[in-house]
């Protein structure tokens, strides 16, 4: 066991994954580094907003909690920490998550600060940082979190959706599906969602790439090509298919 432990930490550190990790949720306002200068000049995957309402660890960019829209304050809710609680969780070490399901090549867990009813993290086994770190060779893993996902959320058997709309074909037209970044842990997560969502914001670029967007760009250049944060053309994924879903799916659950 020691070995493999070994051997999984020297893949952590050539993907760029942290192998040591402490938990935010363990972390209190004594750890708390007071910052009066701008955390640009910060570590993103050290430092997070941590919500001072929900706890949610978040990026620094983000002044608003993405999970509960608590407005946060860097002078005082900047925290300093080596976390990576998907790494724990994949190696079998203590958290405090939900795990649904695991399989040989991903951990499926319930997102600990859902944006619906029914939110997953696909999480994978191998040590990959996030999806700068991708390349062709992972799209077969990446069309397996996703079928692995499916399955999952199908068996959450929401009131809202019918039983003959579960399947693989018209269930993906339903959900919100795709990868964070930057990311607020430094371990790639696929996010599954089935809306709909208290934070319609946190689906929409530049932070949000689509599972679509990222397994295409795989699939033609070998690599993902990031949203630029400056980019103020129409988010087309959004509108044509964010927006229609919510809007289905929020429309429904007033019925029930």
């Amino acid at each position: 066991m020691a070995t493999v432990t070994r051997v999984f930490s020297r893949l952590a550190r050539r993907h760029g994954v942290v192998a040591s990790c402490r938990p935010f949720h363990n972390l209190n306002r004594n750890h708390l580094v007071r910052h009066s200068s701008s955390t640009s000049q910060l570590d993103p995957e050290r430092y997070k907003l941590v919500c001072p309402a929900c706890q949610k660890p978040n990026i620094l960019t983000s002044p608003i909690c993405t999970a509960c829209h608590a407005v946060m304050d860097p002078a005082k809710d900047l925290v300093c920490s080596d976390n990576n609680v998907f790494f724990d969780i994949v190696q079998g070490r203590p958290h405090t998550n939900i795990v649904l399901l695991r399989t040989p090549s991903v951990v499926v867990i319930q997102d600990k600060y859902p944006s619906s009813a029914h939110h997953i993290d696909v999480v994978p086994v191998e040590p990959i940082k996030d999806i700068t770190k991708l390349n062709r060779s992972h799209v077969p893993l990446l069309k397996e979190m996703f079928a692995v996902g499916l399955d999952v959320l199908a068996r959450l058997r929401p009131e809202h959706l019918h039983p003959t709309e579960l399947d693989h074909v018209t269930l993906p037209r339903l959900i919100f599906a795709g990868f964070n970044m930057p990311v607020s842990v430094p371990h790639l997560h696929l996010h599954m969602v089935i809306p709909p969502v208290r934070n319609l914001e946190a689906y929409r670029k530049p932070r949000h790439h689509p599972y679509e967007k990222v397994v295409g760009d795989l699939s033609t250049s070998g690599k993902v090509s990031i949203n630029d944060v400056n980019d103020t053309t129409p988010d087309i994924h959004f509108e044509s298919f964010i927006k229609p879903v919510q809007a289905l799916l929020s429309s429904r659950t007033r019925k029930i």
